[in-house]
């Protein structure tokens, strides 16, 4: 895992090459809530279950519960992968509770992704 930080984005590359058995989970938290992420390309659904749709490229547009806006750009989830947001309640690392993506999948025998986060307004989260 590989992170390249400018001012407006964060770009997060990963490699998984341990073989077919390999179960991955991506998480990534939207803080507060009240936060809200909603699907923008490559996933269908909703409910907070998604489905994988013809792009290879998932996305997502998420504003926090304070108002900072970003967008997630995930290329490289195979097709099969299962996508849910999550509600987590209030915890003491967040204690205004966290909306979070979740991606599941098996990964192959060298499985590339790259995770982008582009910060659109407010802070970074």
């Amino acid at each position: 895992m590989s992170h390249a930080f400018t001012t407006d984005d964060i770009t997060t590359r990963y490699s998984i090459r341990r073989g077919k058995a390999t179960q991955v989970l991506l998480r990534l938290p939207v803080w507060g809530r009240s936060s809200t992420v909603v699907p923008e390309l490559g996933v269908s659904g909703k409910a907070g279950a998604f489905r994988r749709t013809g792009s290879s490229t998932v996305r997502f547009l998420a504003t926090t519960a304070a108002g900072a806006q970003m967008r997630i750009s995930y290329d490289g989830i195979p097709a099969t992968a299962r996508i849910d947001v999550v509600s987590m309640r209030p915890m003491p690392r967040a204690p205004a509770g966290v909306q979070q993506i979740e991606i599941r999948f098996r990964a192959g025998a060298a499985t590339h992704l790259t995770r982008t986060l582009d910060i659109l307004q407010g802070e970074a989260p």
